[in-house]
């Protein structure tokens, strides 16, 4: 069974959208100057935050991977995917804890729901995300057969 979570490929896309119009913007600035009728240094600072702002927001989208995880009875190997680096782990069935389906709220406040499975040394895999709990339920329930921990 293969299960894929590409939500971070999304953060990803705003962040580098948003810091490739920060750099046109900026270069646009710099050739150009200031608006009429506005200080420099005003409008030099506001460029400032945007940068301080656009460098965070993609420190943090780029600190999310997308996540592919192929499970074997009672193995599974994870590949984490970052803009600039991979990470591949194998997990025994000694070293796979509980997996669940995490209900949080998103940014409106809806239900968002996070198939969430946790390693023995107490790292965490999100393998399906979403607002439709049935979706993420079945995902656990496929999961665990998968695994073997649940009879067909």
């Amino acid at each position: 069974m293969k299960m894929r979570n590409n939500k971070a490929v999304g953060y990803w896309g705003i962040a580098t959208a948003f810091l490739a119009v920060l750099i046109a913007m900026s270069y646009v600035l710099l050739r150009d100057g200031a608006p009429e009728g506005y200080p420099e240094s005003l409008v030099m600072g506001l460029f400032l935050l945007f940068w301080a702002g656009g460098i965070g927001a993609a420190g943090y989208a780029y600190s999310h991977p997308r996540v592919e995880a192929t499970v074997e009875p009672g193995t599974v190997r994870v590949v984490r995917r970052y803009p600039l680096r991979t990470r591949r782990d194998v997990y025994g069935p000694g070293d796979l804890g509980e997996a669940r389906v995490v209900e949080t709220k998103d940014s409106d406040g809806d239900p968002y729901f996070v198939l969430r499975l946790s390693t023995l040394s107490g790292d965490t895999i999100d393998l399906a995300e979403g607002h439709s709990r049935e979706e993420c339920d079945a995902a656990l329930a496929g999961l665990e057969e998968a695994l073997g921990r649940r009879p067909t």
